[in-house]
């Protein structure tokens, strides 16, 4: 049987409509489609040579470009739609037709999802709500807050609803065409260290030592680690980095190891700022951290500096910077992966930049307030460049959590048992939908032995 679709869509906007289709059914689902232009308000697909047909609305993308570039959606309700092994279900609709509460509509091998899938998935993937949104939304760091999403208002930051869509069309296409090879896809846990400070007290001065052994003992109440800070800055020969209690680096391998999983280390390769701490990628210390890091197995990125975005050299530059300490330390291939620093990432440049810098994905769409599905998925994707209106050449691996965010002061400021119990929500949700979990957990975050047991559990949590 032949697994070739036809998918026949509305006029108009095409450029928007195959970005999304491509990422749908090319990426996601791994079927093979042409695509052809029709006069009806409907995507129809079909199965050449075979009966059958699906039909699903077009909401989002009817409508003049200049109409649907500026349209802010106003409310999105929680829709029941049946569920297709005939049981009840609910699923959110985010652009669909009036009566989408009748749920799914059959009649013999035709198929109506009421849901605007296509749109839906443009707009969540695309981050429209953002281009659209005022500079007046932004955070004081520039970034766009969940808050201001529309997902977070509907309580749906905490459901991958386009995962769930993608999950509803595989059922639907087995059930219609099941000769149609549909790549099913897998739960993993997608480790990731941001390394803002390799150390805190390696080649430091005496007011940052005292500064962090107050909070040893006032706040993190570990007196040990007070100690091994104190002797770690007073030895300045070959053990100072490897005392350093920011150097937490093989620990974390190994529990990664442990369970079967290969982490990402994004390092910096910028200038000291006010924002950016500003160590050598170039050090011998960096040097060998790097080499160890290689050789267990696991990958290293960068992590572009706290100005790189607004700057059109920035990320290329620190790219350059990067690639000059990894061949020092006879590394000649590297991920070429980014995630912006304090994720400050931009949704009509971002991109674009590090496309132009020659790296294959990015990891910095999460927010930095929240946790959840920012783009409605946690499945990688291919971003969308807003000035060609096409595919750019650059993955995105949506970030779902990191550890500031949920156990900051500033953000959720969870405790361990709220941020366990949040962390096993997003990874069942993960599980559901057959899509990976990527989260975030800088390396000193867990130089305690609190914070060590904490993170450890955390892991076999969404692992097991």
């Amino acid at each position: 049987m032949s697994d070739l679709l036809q998918i026949a869509i509305p006029r108009g906007n095409k450029r928007e409509r195959l970005y999304a289709l491509e990422v749908i059914f090319t990426e996601w689902l791994g079927v093979t489609f042409a695509v052809s232009e029709h006069n009806q308000k409907t995507t129809r697909i079909t199965c050449v040579g075979h009966a059958g047909q699906l039909d699903l609305p077009d909401v989002l993308l009817d409508a003049p470009e200049a109409e649907w570039r500026n349209r802010i959606p106003g409310t999105f309700a929680s829709m029941p739609l049946s569920a297709l092994d005939g049981g009840p279900g609910a699923l959110p609709a985010l652009f669909a037709v009036p009566g989408v509460e009748t749920g799914i509509v059959r009649r013999g091998v035709e198929v109506a999802i009421p849901i605007d899938i296509v749109g839906s998935c443009f707009f969540m993937l695309s981050r429209y709500e953002e281009f659209v949104a005022p500079s007046t939304a932004m955070d004081h760091h520039g970034r766009f807050p969940a808050s201001e999403s529309v997902m977070f208002r509907q309580n749906l930051l905490e459901r991958a609803l386009l995962d769930e869509y993608v999950q509803l069309l595989r059922r639907v296409l087995n059930q219609l065409w099941p000769g149609v090879a549909v790549v099913r896809g897998r739960y993993e846990v997608r480790m990731t260290h941001d390394v803002d400070r390799p150390y805190s007290t390696f080649g430091q001065g005496r007011t940052g030592l005292t500064r962090n052994i107050i909070g040893d003992l006032a706040r993190r109440r570990d007196p040990k680690l007070a100690a091994r800070r104190v002797r770690a800055y007073f030895d300045r020969g070959s053990q100072a980095f490897a005392l350093d209690p920011n150097n937490t680096f093989g620990w974390m391998m190994n529990v990664a190891e442990a369970h079967g999983m290969q982490s990402t280390f994004y390092f910096m390769a910028a200038e000291k700022t006010a924002f950016d701490f500003g160590y050598s990628i170039a050090s011998l210390e960096m040097r060998g951290l790097l080499q160890a890091i290689t050789t267990r197995g696991h990958e290293i990125g960068i992590h572009p500096s706290y100005y790189s975005g607004t700057r059109e050299a920035g990320v290329a530059a620190e790219v350059a910077q990067l690639e000059h300490a990894l061949s020092a330390a006879n590394i000649t291939e590297w991920s070429r992966a980014a995630r912006q620093h304090y994720l400050r990432w931009e949704v009509a440049s971002t991109w674009r930049r590090l496309a132009n810098a020659g790296l294959r994905s990015d990891s910095s769409v999460g927010y930095a307030d929240s946790i959840g599905f920012r783009c409605g998925t946690s499945r990688t994707f291919s971003a969308f460049d807003w000035t060609t209106r096409s595919i750019l050449p650059i993955k995105e691996i949506p970030l779902i959590a990191m550890d500031v965010t949920l156990s900051g002061r500033r953000y959720m400021n969870l405790d361990h048992s709220a941020v366990l119990a949040t962390m096993e929500r997003l990874a069942r949700e993960c599980r559901k939908n057959q899509a990976p979990l990527t989260m975030l957990w800088h390396n000193d975050t867990v130089v305690s032995d609190q914070a060590k047991n904490q993170f450890k559990a955390l892991v076999e949590a969404v692992s097991g």
